[in-house]
């Protein structure tokens, strides 16, 4: 009742603090769970992770799934793949039949971000099966169907998967409108945005995405706010507005940082190289970008700096360096090669031969 604030966080806390002095394990998953999605909505993901940690090591065996779900989700967004996947699939695998807390299913989330990881780990097919797998387990629950739309059209969209993105933004905006659910109402804007952005519409989509971010910040919802920012950066940066696009990348790497969705670092990291001319401290923040994409597991933002890189080299005459960064990184993927980024590392590795 007293939406995302200081009464609120004040609240859950004691709540949380009654149901440890009686141990009542079953109070305390159905408040973690409360406080890992309040921190999570307010972009506080280091925080959300500590409360996830703390369910997976407070659930009895009837709660491991909902805590095992909390732990992948948070692992995903601090770049830890491997964990993050080896979680989501344990809590899908032993989810028990109608396990509410709160009067919440949630075990769709599990799906949605195990999508969103299997993307990241580089199995592009398999993230679009999950992602059409999670929308079709919620096709009808209005609320839930909102919760693992506003994650899968990521995937869609990062495939090029153009025709599912458009298709499911659309079921999104009307689902958040006709049934008034809050914030979701701000994020539809933001979607549309992005996939504007990813059509060619750069103009109409940074105006729908500065208002989705405006109207967020204000309802203190921050689960989207990278996603959208790195989408906002690239469509500024399309329509000539370099410079506000620099300031945005800048601050949200500084954000990133700070508040632990760590998992975007790479790709915010090529999308800031972009945005300088081809220079060293371009092909810096690229090797930095593939550095890290290594360290976490992220195949698909390895693939994406690998082919900005080699576009850079081969165009200063560096055409042998330029395949010895991409081809590795091709080579990794086994599967999804008509996805975009597949197919423009391949048109490019076949430029060299």
């Amino acid at each position: 009742m007293q939406g995302e604030g200081e009464a609120a966080r004040a609240a859950l806390d004691r709540s949380l603090a009654i149901a440890q002095a009686r141990a009542d394990t079953g109070a305390q998953m159905g408040l973690l769970g409360i406080l890992n999605m309040f921190y999570l909505r307010a972009g506080e993901f280091g925080a959300a992770l500590d409360y996830a940690k703390q369910g997976a090591s407070v659930a009895d065996p009837a709660a491991k799934a909902f805590a095992s779900c909390m732990l992948g989700r948070g692992l995903f967004l601090a770049g830890e793949l491997g964990g993050a996947r080896t979680a989501l699939e344990a809590s899908l695998q032993h989810w028990p039949p109608s396990t509410m807390y709160f009067a919440a299913d949630r075990h769709y989330r599990a799906g949605v971000a195990l999508a969103r990881t299997l993307f990241m780990q580089g199995f592009p097919a398999q993230a679009m099966a999950r992602a059409h797998q999670a929308i079709e387990e919620v096709r009808t629950h209005p609320v839930a169907r909102t919760g693992a739309l506003a994650w899968v059209i990521g995937v869609f969209l990062w495939t090029g998967d153009l025709a599912s993105a458009a298709l499911h933004t659309q079921s999104f905006v009307a689902e958040a409108e006709s049934h008034s659910l809050g914030p979701n109402a701000a994020v539809g804007p933001g979607l549309r945005g992005q996939l504007a952005i990813c059509a060619g519409d750069a103009a109409g989509g940074v105006a729908l995405l500065q208002d989705s971010v405006r109207r967020l910040r204000e309802a203190r919802y921050g689960l989207l706010s990278t996603d959208f920012d790195i989408s906002l950066a690239q469509g500024l940066a399309a329509t000539g507005r370099a410079e506000e696009a620099a300031a945005l990348i800048e601050a949200t790497i500084r954000r990133v940082e700070a508040k632990g969705d760590i998992v975007y670092l790479p790709e915010l990291l090529r999308v800031q190289a972009g945005l300088l001319p081809a220079s060293d401290a371009a092909e810096v923040r690229l090797r930095r970008a593939l550095v890290l994409s290594g360290e976490q597991g992220a195949r698909a933002w390895e693939l994406r700096a690998a082919t900005d890189l080699a576009a850079m080299l081969a165009a200063q005459g560096r055409e042998e360096s330029a395949r010895a960064v991409l081809r590795p990184a091709f080579e990794r993927f086994t599967e999804g090669f008509d996805t975009a980024d597949l197919q423009r590392a391949g048109s490019l590795l076949t430029s060299f031969d």
